[in-house]
């Protein structure tokens, strides 16, 4: 189940952990995780934790392919949205009653949870970290496709608002040369590729996709705050993707060593580093203010719930990373919904789905009191 969260944006694995009771004991078994573990295998819990990878790894081969298609149809993606918006709101209804008494201090730290995790949400979906460019491909692909694109001119075979990663992408794939000219929107002038991808140096570029590991499992760590939010707030989620596609493609040719394996790498000690360091200071939390840590988490849900807002104004943009071309949907604002329409009526019945899901998990999995004790 947290594999299933962990594909949908806006949803953290973290969320499924506290709906079911087993956050705590997930972190302090993270907290297992040490160097001196090395010598001492034994005080580490393996259990647990291999229980829970595997589960997580499981699905997100398992479910990742379904996912892309549900969240890439112009209907199912709002009715997959539901779900976990209804999942969301039967969670924090459930994680409120464990927090028995309510103060001051409690209700500012649901405050302070609510603004950050609305605060990362609003600025994922209104501000990008990276330069935008125009760039000339002439893609062959059927008239109808390119003209749903809303990215694409076919008049003058002009890809639009493409963002750094994906130029750096587009380079490595060989749809561009070293010596083309693009338009940069941030200068405002032509440059050519190479000249824009010099602008980043490869020291600066792997801590920086080594800070958007250590962040993103944090977040995914925490209930509420998506990891992909993260990574698309620091501008690394599409160079993040394609490495892993095109790691896994050399792999198949014998390759291991390329750029993609040190891209990954610098994303894998960023994951250990922030691992280590949030689960320790969310353990500090809830050993010394386990309610107000409490309260502050269901803070972050609530904040998280108008990202899965099912109703929205869409648009396809043409991409070539994944094949030679595809659509991906694009949610552009939202939008209040027609109350007679069918559509909002499945909405709704996936919310009280997702709601009714809660109850069966809170009654039948015998996870009914969140707490933190050592073990």
């Amino acid at each position: 189940m947290m594999g299933v969260a962990d594909l949908i944006p806006g949803v953290s694995g973290g969320t499924v952990a506290f709906i079911l009771g087993l956050h705590p004991n997930l972190l302090k078994s993270l907290r297992t995780l040490r160097p001196s573990a090395i010598k001492r295998p034994k005080t580490v819990a393996w259990f647990l934790l291999t229980a829970v990878a595997l589960g997580m790894v499981t699905m997100l081969a398992l479910g990742s392919h379904a996912i892309y298609h549900l969240l890439n149809h112009n209907i199912y993606q709002g009715l997959l949205r539901a779900l976990f918006m209804g999942l969301m709101i039967g969670s924090v209804y459930f994680c409120m009653k464990q927090v028995h008494v309510w103060n001051v201090k409690k209700i500012v730290s649901l405050t302070l949870g609510i603004l950050v995790a609305f605060s990362i949400s609003y600025f994922c979906t209104r501000y990008s970290t990276e330069p935008l460019y125009d760039v000339p491909i002439d893609i062959e692909a059927p008239a109808k496709v390119l003209n749903e694109a809303n990215n694409y001119d076919t008049q003058n075979k002009l890809l639009k608002n493409v963002n750094w990663s994906n130029l750096r992408a587009l380079y490595q794939e060989e749809f561009v040369d070293p010596d083309t000219w693009i338009f940069s929107h941030d200068n405002n002038r032509f440059l050519q590729v190479e000249s824009c991808l010099e602008t980043n140096p490869n020291r600066s570029f792997y801590l920086k996709i080594g800070a958007c590991g250590a962040l993103s499992i944090g977040a995914m760590i925490l209930p509420g705050i998506s990891g992909n939010q993260i990574m698309q707030i620091m501008g690394c989620y599409e160079i993040i993707i394609e490495s892993i596609a095109m790691w896994t493609s050399g792999l198949l040719k014998g390759s291991v060593i390329n750029a993609s394996f040190w891209v990954l790498l610098s994303l894998g000690l960023g994951i250990i580093v922030g691992v280590a360091t949030f689960s320790r200071v969310l353990i500090f939390f809830y050993k010394k203010y386990f309610s107000m840590t409490l309260a502050a988490l269901v803070g972050f849900m609530i904040g998280s719930v108008p990202n899965l807002w099912p109703f929205w104004k869409v648009s396809y943009n043409i991409s070539l990373l994944k094949d030679r071309y595809h659509l991906t949907l694009q949610r552009v604002n939202p939008e209040f919904p027609a109350l007679t329409s069918y559509q909002t009526g499945l909405a709704l019945t996936m919310v009280i789905i997702g709601i009714g899901a809660v109850i069966v998990m809170e009654r039948k999995l015998a996870f009914k009191k969140l707490e933190f004790t050592e073990a």
